[in-house]
């Protein structure tokens, strides 16, 4: 299920239930809405793999349990790597730290 991360400054944690209405609306938008992926090879092998069409062609509506399964297929352990050469590895259950600034767009 959803994971809850340390709360920092000038952020509080999220509360249990705050997390599951967050999956629960990204469930039901990727179910209903559907994502747009303008890659016809792709399209093809999500709606073989039980996605339903969306409104448009490139457009792909992905099950809750589809999107459950494959999210369970994901690695345990991701490791990143900046331009400088320096990495950070991101592991099941650590804390998740995402920062954007100027540079990154």
């Amino acid at each position: 299920g959803p994971r809850l991360g340390r709360p920092s400054a000038g952020r509080p944690a999220l509360k249990v239930e705050g997390v599951e209405r967050i999956d629960a609306a990204s469930l039901r938008i990727l179910d209903e809405v559907g994502v747009r992926l303008e890659h016809d090879g792709i399209v093809t092998r999500l709606l073989a793999a039980g996605a339903r069409r969306g409104a448009g062609p490139h457009d792909v509506r992905l099950p809750p349990q589809m999107v459950r399964e494959h999210l369970a297929l994901a690695p345990r352990q991701v490791e990143l790597a900046a331009r400088d050469g320096t990495t950070t590895t991101l592991e099941t259950g650590a804390e998740t730290v995402m920062a954007l600034t100027a540079e990154a767009f």
